[in-house]
């Protein structure tokens, strides 16, 4: 009985939202790489070489670039030799800054195709003007998310055997026994394969789609429920102290001299190190004892969404990760299709018995 609904499900389900698992699967995988394939194609700007050198103090890297007109909001250093500039009202991207002179790299926009690509991924092409509207492409992107995870779960139940003899043969994918017979092992076995990498590409992109599912991952984790990301009020800008910002930088490089990244802003100080599951710790300069203080953040909902960003990219743990994302995106982008397929070989099948 459970098997049967299930595979009703798993069915009906398909048939009509499967067309759109295949362009959402399809242009994820493209977006595994972006990172990479837009480095290759900017050469020089996203790693400068030390030679021995040592980086500009923050308040000489921003009167360098004051001098240029441009107004620093928030400076990150990175272990690459270029500081990522956030400017004061202005700029689609961060400005790419060499570390060790101060010039100016160029500024860090996503490739146009990628953008495309992005856009059709997250909202069907139809962006939003903001991160909080809900337009008819988001909101059908959720649906069809959310019917996948059903899909996928359904599948999995369908597809669990018998017996010892099933389960060999539905763990491979034969290449000699015809056309169909391929189609088949390539929709139920490499389906099973990727399935635990499609679960989590799906349930972290709802965090996305839906409020109500964002705050019961949050509560999952026992995160903080009191923070919206997408509804906080930034606090007006104010000007940055650089004496204060170049005791900072001191502290945090002689403390974290190994680290990923280090942004400093009026905001607090975000340090990231090279470690598993990589999301920045935050801290906050005491004027009092002129130190460093750790914020405990761990829990709060800005934390998770940075954990599940990271998830949801791959970007947890090397090319090695990236590459298996990128081969589920691929499969989970093949499944509906090689289940139209099967599907509609099964219907002419039952039209020749008919007749």
């Amino acid at each position: 009985m459970i098997r049967k609904l299930a595979k009703d499900l798993h069915l009906w389900l398909s048939l009509p939202v499967g067309i759109l698992v295949t362009v959402i699967c399809l242009t994820g995988a493209l977006l595994v790489f972006e990172k990479e394939i837009t480095e290759m194609l900017r050469p020089g700007m996203y790693a400068v070489e030390a030679e021995g050198r040592s980086c500009l103090q923050p308040s000489e890297l921003s009167y360098k670039l004051e001098h240029s007109g441009i107004l620093v909001k928030s400076l990150e250093y990175t272990d690459d030799g270029v500081v990522r500039v956030t400017q004061r009202g202005g700029g689609n991207g961060e400005l790419l800054v060499d570390a060790y002179t101060g010039s100016v790299l160029g500024e860090d926009t996503r490739l146009a195709f990628f953008n495309v690509i992005r856009g059709v991924h997250r909202w069907l092409g139809d962006s939003p003007e903001s991160r909080a509207d809900k337009t008819l492409g988001r909101r059908i992107v959720g649906i069809v998310v959310l019917c996948f995870v059903v899909i996928v779960l359904t599948g999995l139940i369908v597809w669990i055997p018998r017996n010892s003899h099933l389960l060999k043969m539905r763990l491979k994918v034969e290449t000699r026994k015809g056309w169909r017979r391929f189609v088949y092992d390539s929709h139920v076995s490499a389906g099973i394969y990727v399935l635990p990498l499609l679960l989590v590409l799906s349930l972290t992109g709802l965090t996305w789609s839906y409020g109500w599912f964002r705050y019961g991952f949050n509560a999952v984790f026992g995160a903080d429920q009191t923070v919206d990301v997408y509804n906080v009020s930034k606090p007006r800008y104010t000007p940055a102290n650089l004496h204060e910002w170049d005791a900072i930088y001191a502290q945090a490089t002689t403390e974290f001299p190994d680290y990923r990244s280090l942004k400093i802003s009026n905001d607090g100080v975000s340090i990231m190190p090279h470690r598993f599951l990589r999301v920045a710790d935050e801290y906050r300069w005491d004027d009092r004892s002129q130190q460093l203080v750790y914020q405990d953040s761990y829990l709060d909902s800005v934390r998770m969404r940075a954990y599940m960003k990271l998830v949801h990219l791959g970007e947890w743990g090397g090319p090695i990760i990236k590459l298996l994302y990128f081969l589920a995106a691929l499969v989970g982008a093949t499944l509906p299709i090689t289940g139209y397929y099967l599907w509609w070989k099964k219907r002419q099948a039952k039209k020749v018995t008919k007749q």
